[in-house]
């Protein structure tokens, strides 16, 4: 008989156990970033796909080596992030979704929950973490406020990059400060760096020579680059925006710019040769062609005019020099191309 009681105690503790483990309990949290507006990389409303560009881990402190995670299999019904609300009576808002049930062990009141969240089509990826107490019962946990902050925490600018001569730019004080630390970010696609030096006129390149980099030279925010890629790639320029505001001393004849981030009224190259004065000519690099075009002051037009944005890299061929964007700091713009922070 006892031997009876005690096999029904065992067997009842287990169900209590496995019932534990599964308790289903579901958990949300509105996540944002600090530099855009998150709905433009988070946009998918369906309950079965996650954010594709980010990846997402729930752990239960307590509990080790159960990682839940989206980069690993873990189910969409399980773990996501992705757009909720439905427009009307809940405004649409981001959010990290995590069912604790799906946990082996048990989960307890009083337990952490640690979610991490990492955006992975940047160089570097950015990553933040945050805890949350498990609260008593089941019920639904639904977080809207406060919210968490996910990445991009710093801000960003894409280059898309194809085989052969790319123009680039380092709109973002990213740390990226010398030729090797770009081939360090982006290891075996880039064989050739190179900046334009106004004073010479002529390109000042620093080529990979299998085990070094040959005649490396300082990077700084605002840099035009031109740079040999051996296959294609996106280079990101990730970080702050720069504290102090970018200028360019222009020499007469031709030079290297990058529209500043806080120029966006600026369009067209005619408007950006308008912004510098005494410019007559203004070319972006076409990687397709491998070949400058060309925007072209013909006395009341521009042939040949082209859109431009910020953060756009182009060579302006100024009648004068000048510096450009006059800012309070101008006094610090260097007289080559290289941009001064």
């Amino acid at each position: 008989m006892k031997r009876s009681l005690l096999l029904l105690f065992f067997c009842l503790l287990l169900i209590a156990v496995l019932q534990a483990a599964g308790t289903p309990r579901a958990y949300y949290q509105k996540v944002v970033s600090p530099t855009v507006d998150i709905l433009t990389l988070v946009s998918s409303t369906v309950t079965s796909s996650t954010a594709s560009n980010y990846t997402v881990t729930a752990d239960i402190v307590e509990t080790t080596g159960e990682v839940l995670s989206t980069a690993t299999g873990t189910a969409t019904s399980s773990l996501r992030l992705y757009k909720a609300g439905n427009g009307t009576t809940t405004p649409y808002y981001a959010a990290v979704f995590c069912q604790l049930g799906t946990f082996t062990t048990a989960w307890h009141a009083g337990q952490t929950l640690r979610i991490t969240v990492t955006m992975t089509n940047i160089i570097p990826n950015q990553s933040t973490s945050w805890d949350y107490v498990i609260p008593t019962g089941t019920a639904q946990i639904t977080i809207t406020s406060p919210t968490q902050n996910i990445p991009p925490l710093y801000y960003s600018m894409q280059y898309v990059i194809t085989p052969g001569l790319n123009f680039i730019a380092l709109p973002m004080d990213s740390g990226l400060t010398s030729v090797s630390s770009i081939s360090a970010a982006y290891p075996g696609l880039v064989d050739m760096i190179a900046y334009w030096d106004s004073p010479s006129a002529s390109w000042i390149a620093s080529v990979y020579l299998g085990d070094m980099w040959d005649n490396e030279f300082t990077l700084s925010p605002g840099m035009p680059l031109m740079i040999n890629a051996l296959a294609s790639f996106d280079f990101y320029s990730t970080g702050d925006i720069p504290l102090t505001p970018i200028s360019y001393s222009l020499l007469e004849g031709l030079n290297t710019v990058m529209i500043p981030l806080n120029l966006t009224g600026l369009s067209l190259a005619s408007q950006v040769a308008a912004s510098i004065g005494n410019v007559d000519q203004v070319s972006k690099w076409d990687p397709s062609m491998q070949n400058w075009v060309t925007a072209t002051n013909l006395g009341g037009f521009y042939d040949g005019d082209f859109s431009v944005t910020v953060g756009m890299p182009l060579f302006v061929n100024a009648t004068i020099s000048n510096t450009w964007p006059v800012t309070r700091s101008s006094s610090n713009a260097t007289k080559s191309s290289k941009a001064s922070k």
